[in-house]
């Protein structure tokens, strides 16, 4: 849902060019996720997606711009020294 949910994002603020994040149009996440938090379990008129994959999308975008801002751009550094158990 969360791809369908990007394609009708780029459709609208990119038609006919390929799937790509308009970050200069996208910018106050965290505004939007408050937004769509309060609207949690209702479909958005204008989009036809429930509230919830808005939601969703924007708190993946917030967390992107973060990683990259703490990491200086390099999202990669973030897995640094990060060993996958199965132990939880």
């Amino acid at each position: 849902m969360i791809a369908k949910f990007s394609a009708y994002g780029n459709a609208k603020h990119n038609p006919g060019k390929p799937l790509q994040w308009s970050r200069n149009i996208s910018t106050d996440h965290r505004n939007k996720i408050a937004k769509h938090l309060l609207d949690c379990g209702t479909i958005d008129p204008d989009s036809d997606f429930l509230h919830d994959v808005a939601l969703a999308w924007r708190a993946l975008a917030n967390l992107e711009v973060t990683i990259e801002r703490v990491y200086g751009g390099n999202p990669g550094r973030a897995c640094t020294g990060f060993e996958p158990t199965t132990e939880f």
